[in-house]
């Protein structure tokens, strides 16, 4: 909120973005932890080297978003040649191998955002399971990032099985 600029990650990016910071807190900057493994769970995943696909994504920004749309076509550039492990299917039902594929080493974390607010109560539940479950054998953490209450979605780190809670690490706007 003070005006500082605050650098993570890679000195000279093919696109970067900036993100206004509010409130007291300083996010956690220098090098990114080494990933063992990426995988993407996604029930209808875009084929960005398909231009019809990449068309509908950009359709997808308010045409007044003008910024917005910059930088969807400055990612879609930058990651125009690289791949990237994306699952086609339901997300609950492709979870436990893609958990059960991950190193043993390290740590586990699970991303998910702007998802669950479209599962029913059992399917909520499963998800709950499916993590816990992994737990059992290694520490698994979750990184929801989902609208739960309040003005802004929150993003929040707590432990799979609920037991150990870090809190709400940001609130985030609902367009990203």
């Amino acid at each position: 909120g003070n005006g500082a600029v605050l650098d993570s990650g890679d000195p000279a990016p093919s696109f970067r973005l900036d993100v206004p910071l509010r409130g007291g807190g300083t996010p956690p900057l220098g090098p990114n932890p080494p990933v063992g493994l990426r995988v993407g769970l996604e029930r209808e995943p875009v084929d960005r080297a398909d231009p019809r696909q990449r068309d509908w994504l950009k359709a997808l920004v308010w045409p007044d978003h003008v910024e917005r749309f910059r930088r969807l076509e400055a990612a879609l550039t930058a990651t125009s040649g690289l791949s990237a492990d994306i699952r086609e299917g339901d997300a609950l039902d492709l979870l436990p191998a893609a958990l059960a594929q991950c190193p043993c080493t390290g740590t586990l974390a699970v991303f998910h955002t702007m998802a669950v607010y479209q599962f029913a109560e059992e399917e909520r539940r499963a998800l709950d399971d499916s993590l816990t479950l992994a737990g059992l054998g290694r520490p698994v953490w979750r990184l929801p990032l989902e609208w739960q209450d309040g003005d802004y979605p929150r993003m929040l780190c707590r432990y799979a099985d609920g037991s150990r809670r870090k809190g709400t690490l940001a609130l985030c706007d609902s367009q990203g």
